[in-house]
C-alpha cells in the first residue's frame, strides 16, 4: 500500500487543492453586460431628464426649451439624440415632429410627459412655429398648417386651444389673425409694415419692445422676445358662475344616457338665469383651465335634434354641441 501511494506521486489533497485554485475568487466583482450598462445608462438620463424638468416646473420656467433642459440636464449630444427618438421613455414630451434635433433647440419645448398638453397651450410655440411655416410671399399661415408641424399626439389639444383662442380673440401679444376665404389665418405682428401698438395692460418692457423687436431677421423669430402673456379675457369670469356651471354638468352626467357626454342644451337649461354670452365666458374659461372639452355631431348615427345644435358654439367652421370633462 505505501509503495503504491509513493509510486503515484500524487495525493488526494493535492487534486483538490489544484482543482480549488481554478475557481474565480468569490470576492470578485462580475463586469456588468452590454444590456446592463445600456439600462445603466438610460436610468441616468431618465433622472437627469426628470429632474431638471420638475426643477423648471417649481421655478415657474416651464414649459421650458430644450436647450435649457439640455443645460440643466448636463446633456451630451448623443443623449440628446437619444431623448429625440423617444422622449417617452424618459420622463420627457417633446414639441418635435421627429427624431431629428434642430440646430435652434431655443424653439422646440420640453415638459413631463402627464403636462404634454401644455406644449399645445404655449404661446412661445404658437410664435415659433408661425415663424417656421410663413414665408416670403404669404407671411399668414392657417392653423392646419402649424398643426403639421408638431407630434400627433398633440394636434388635438393644438387645435382645439387655438381655434378657441380664435374664437374669443384672446390670441397671445405679438400674433395677429385675419379671415380669408372662410378659415382663420395667423401672423406675426413684426410682419407689419410699421411699428404695431401694444394691446392696452402690457406692462412688461419686453411685451413693449417685443413685436417691433422680434425677427427682421430672415424667417428666424425668436420667441423669447415677444414674452407672449397667457390668454386674456375681456370680462372677469364670475368663479361661482363657475362653480355651478360644473355642479350642472355633474348633476346631467349622472342622469345622461351619453356616458360622460353632456349636450350643451341641457346645459344652458339648467342655468337659466345667465345669459348666453356669460355662460359662454365660463365655458371658455373652464376650458382654457383643461376641465372642459366640447365635441361636434359629426359622427353620431342619430339625428340630432335642432335645438342641440341651435345650443352650440361654432368654432372653425365646426358646431361643438356636446361637453365631456377631462377627468371623466
Amino acid at each position: 500500500m505505501n509503495a503504491k501511494a509513493k509510486g503515484s506521486g500524487k495525493s488526494p489533497k493535492g487534486s483538490v487543492a489544484a482543482a480549488s485554485s481554478k475557481k474565480p475568487s468569490s470576492g470578485a466583482a462580475k463586469k456588468p453586460s452590454k444590456h446592463e450598462l445600456k439600462a445603466q445608462a438610460n436610468e441616468a438620463l431618465r433622472s437627469a431628464t426628470r429632474g431638471a424638468l420638475e426643477r423648471a416646473k417649481a421655478a415657474g420656467n416651464y414649459p421650458m426649451t430644450l436647450a435649457s433642459l439640455v443645460g440643466g440636464a448636463q446633456l451630451s449630444a448623443a443623449q440628446v439624440k437619444q431623448l429625440a427618438k423617444a422622449p417617452g421613455d424618459f420622463e420627457c414630451a417633446l414639441s418635435l415632429p421627429n427624431a431629428k434635433v434642430p440646430s435652434d433647440q431655443e424653439q422646440v419645448w420640453a415638459v413631463l410627459p402627464g403636462d404634454a398638453f401644455l406644449l399645445a397651450q404655449e404661446p412661445r410655440l404658437l410664435v415659433a412655429l408661425i415663424g417656421t411655416v410663413r414665408s416670403k410671399k404669404d407671411h399668414a399661415v392657417a392653423l392646419a398648417a402649424l398643426i403639421k408641424k408638431l407630434p400627433k399626439p398633440l394636434h388635438g389639444a393644438f387645435e382645439e386651444h387655438w381655434s378657441l383662442a380664435l374664437g374669443t380673440r384672446s390670441l397671445p401679444e405679438g400674433v395677429g389673425a385675419l379671415k380669408l376665404g372662410g378659415q382663420h389665418k395667423l401672423f406675426l405682428l413684426a410682419d407689419i409694415v410699421g411699428v404695431p401698438s401694444v394691446p392696452a395692460g402690457a406692462s412688461d418692457h419686453k411685451t413693449r419692445s417685443g413685436a417691433a423687436a422680434a425677427s427682421r431677421n430672415g424667417h428666424h423669430v425668436d420667441p423669447m422676445q415677444t414674452q407672449p402673456s397667457s390668454f386674456a379675457v375681456s370680462n372677469a369670469v364670475d368663479p361661482d358662475l363657475k362653480a355651478r356651471l360644473l355642479a350642472a354638468f355633474d348633476r346631467l352626467r349622472e342622469q345622461s344616457d351619453m356616458g360622460s357626454y353632456v349636450s350643451l342644451r341641457d346645459l344652458r337649461t339648467e342655468l337659466p338665469d345667465t345669459s348666453r354670452e356669460r355662460f359662454d365666458e365660463a365655458l371658455n374659461d373652464l376650458r382654457r383651465d383643461w376641465v372642459f372639452t366640447l365635441s361636434p355631431a359629426e359622427g353620431r348615427h342619430e339625428t340630432v335634434p335642432k335645438d342641440i345644435l341651435d345650443a352650440g358654439i361654432t368654432e372653425q367652421s365646426r358646431l361643438l354641441v356636446y361637453v365631456a370633462r377631462r377627468d371623466a
